[in-house]
Parts: structure tokens; C-alpha cells; sequence
């Protein structure tokens, strides 16, 4: 039997971050969310206390307002970038993995075939180049990580594509 692993949930209360802590609490997992207002990913000393005491990370949280992002450019690169960057020097120091969400629009979707991981990246857009900044910030803190890049996203909480399509139905 194995010994009850504590999985810190970033972004826990957010659409992917719901359904997330559902699954890991009925595998037997101790999820730990951390979320708005409570945590705020940009400050250090929060992310030191989600880092604290678990077995690992899963950061589900960014800044996700596409459109938003070409005018609040600062706070996406904030949330998107340098915050995985800290979040990433702290693991490294306290020696836990962190499972990164990141996102197809690292792309520029010229591609006539599926991307792959290993193709260069070439966003378009100014979250784009903020996901792609913080998963090449996290790289270089020396962390043990891992990165999922997602196209769509659909869950039980938040808004996404299906639900805007069961509603216009």
C-alpha cells in the first residue's frame, strides 16, 4: 500500500484545476489547493508555502485571457513566466517535481502536420510568448519538471468550448 502523496494543485479552484483535485482525491491522492484570492502565484513567499510539505506540483494556474494579454501584457508575463520561474527556483530548493500546464499557442499554427514536442516554437501572440517564457524559465531553474502543452481545455467549473456550444445549441 502506498503512502498518501500530497500533490499541491496551482490554479485548484480554475476549470482544469477542479476536475484535477476530483481525480487525485478519488485515486487516494492528498491534493493541497491553492488559489485565488487566497494565493497569488507572483509572490514568493506563497509559492514557499505551497511548495512546502508535499511530494509534488501541478501548476495549473496562469493567465489565460488571450485577447486580454496583448493589453495587460506585464501582468501575463508576470503570472505566465516570471512566476513559474520562482515557483521552479523553489521546487529545485525543496527537491519537488512540478508538472507545468502550458499551451499549443507557443505555435503558430503553420504547421500542415500535428505538432510534435520537439518543434521549434513561434507564438504569435503575446500570451503565447508568455507561456513559452515561463516553460523555458522553469527549464533553467534546475527543477525536475515536466510540461504539458494543451490545446482545448473543458471541465466541470469555468467557462470553455463546450459549454458555449451546449448554450448556442
Amino acid at each position: 500500500m502506498r503512502s498518501l502523496q500530497r500533490i499541491a494543485v496551482l490554479g485548484g479552484k480554475g476549470m482544469l484545476g477542479t476536475d484535477l483535485v476530483f481525480s487525485l482525491t478519488r485515486d487516494g491522492y492528498d491534493p493541497v489547493i491553492f488559489d485565488l484570492p487566497q494565493f497569488d502565484i507572483t509572490r514568493e513567499d506563497q509559492l514557499k508555502e505551497a511548495v512546502t510539505d508535499v511530494d509534488y506540483i501541478v501548476n495549473c494556474a496562469a493567465y489565460t485571457n488571450v485577447d486580454g494579454a496583448e493589453t495587460h501584457q506585464g501582468l501575463a508575463h508576470r503570472i505566465n513566466g516570471e512566476a513559474v520561474d520562482q515557483l521552479g527556483r523553489i521546487a529545485k530548493a525543496h527537491d519537488v517535481p512540478v508538472l507545468h500546464i502550458s499551451t499549443d499557442f507557443v505555435f503558430d499554427g503553420q504547421k500542415d502536420t500535428p505538432y510534435v514536442e520537439t518543434d521549434h516554437p513561434c507564438p504569435i501572440s503575446v500570451y503565447g510568448a508568455s507561456k513559452l517564457a515561463g516553460e523555458r524559465l522553469l527549464k533553467d531553474s534546475g527543477c525536475d519538471y515536466c510540461i504539458v502543452r494543451l490545446q482545448w481545455t473543458y471541465g466541470r467549473a469555468g467557462t470553455n468550448f463546450v459549454k458555449k456550444f451546449l448554450v448556442r445549441a
